[in-house]
């Protein structure tokens, strides 16, 4: 009995230590369980935090991207500007320059119309002084004209009288050889 007390005391310790292994069993497989579950946490959030820095990174590359194409656009957009301000400025000397060359033509018809209406007054003054002279001698062409024939109508009777003078000679002429005729008959 003894030994029967003995396996049962063994046994009765055998199922304490067997309870207690048991015990710390489950314990060591919910504190494996709790590991593994923080394990596993810590790995997906490992694996998160890895794609959001993956994605942090992918951003982080976009932007540089970004910012290179924004250096080359404000780049080329400061050449755009500098190009825009030189015409700009090209032009502003051309617009200065076609604005002096109007000033200038204004100027020059300016003083052509003042030199034209000094030319058209004294075109004028011309005309009229050509108008009196015509008119003065188209007068003197009337009075010629008169002149002419009053010495026309003279000339035709200084003809008559001449005419008559020199039928009055024949005629004396011709009464003084009556008149010797006439004498020598007496004789």
């Amino acid at each position: 009995q003894q030994q029967v007390d003995h396996y049962s005391a063994q046994s009765q310790d055998l199922e304490v230590r067997l309870k207690e292994s048991e015990a710390a069993l489950r314990q060591e497989t919910e504190d494996r369980k709790r590991t593994a579950r923080r394990a596993q946490a810590q790995a997906e959030k490992l694996e998160k935090e890895t794609e959001a820095r993956q994605r942090a990174e992918a951003d982080a590359a976009k932007l540089r991207e970004e910012l290179i194409g924004l250096k080359r656009d404000m780049e080329s957009a400061q050449r755009s500007v500098r190009s825009a301000d030189s015409e700009s400025r090209n032009r502003d000397l051309r617009l200065n320059r076609a604005l002096d060359e109007a000033k200038k033509c204004r100027e020059k018809l300016a003083e052509e119309r003042s030199t034209k209406a000094e030319e058209i007054d004294d075109c004028r003054k011309e005309i009229r002084r050509l108008e009196a002279r015509a008119s003065k001698l188209d007068r003197q062409k009337v009075e010629l004209l008169s002149a002419s024939r009053k010495q026309l109508k003279l000339i035709d009777v200084l003809k008559r009288q001449k005419i008559h003078i020199e039928a009055a000679r024949a005629l004396s002429f011709t009464e003084e050889e009556f008149m010797k005729t006439l004498d020598w008959g007496a004789a």
